[in-house]
């Protein structure tokens, strides 16, 4: 299927790697089809809404970044997500990216919980944990 992006234009999406968010994301809760694109170079990933061209989300592989991260799922999560064993889910954060000087965080507190097998997803909290919305990612310096 072709979608149209804000960001990148018309992009071809494999109906197979549609993920079905059954809640929608906080602050987008109508919007249940999202795809991950890999639209840049590098482990940035974009959450693309398939109802909406302007609701787009730069995410990364959690343990890519933090490979000491922690994500507890609750008993209704893993139902939710259809998950045998939580260990098959993958775990994504979301970016946001701030101006002058370039200053990335990411969303420790919220990560999206994805069953790749049944394409079902889920952003969830994680009560009670240590993490933060806006954990300052470190910035590379080179020449």
């Amino acid at each position: 299927m072709r979608i149209q992006t804000k960001h990148f234009g018309t992009q071809e999406i494999d109906e197979g790697k549609v993920l079905e968010f059954p809640e929608g994301l906080p602050g987008f809760e109508d919007l249940h089809r999202w795809a991950l694109l890999a639209a840049t170079p590098g482990p940035i990933l974009w959450l693309q809404a398939l109802d909406s061209v302007d609701a787009c989300l730069p995410v990364v592989e959690a343990f890519g970044l933090f490979p000491d991260y922690e994500v507890s799922l609750n008993v209704q999560d893993t139902a939710l997500l259809q998950l045998n064993d939580p260990n098959e889910g993958m775990v994504f954060v979301v970016l946001t990216i701030r101006g002058q000087p370039l200053q990335v965080t990411a969303n420790l507190l919220a990560p999206i919980v994805v069953n790749p097998k049944r394409k079902v997803a889920k952003q969830v909290i994680l009560e009670g944990s240590p993490y933060s919305t806006r954990h300052v990612l470190p910035t590379h310096g080179g020449s």
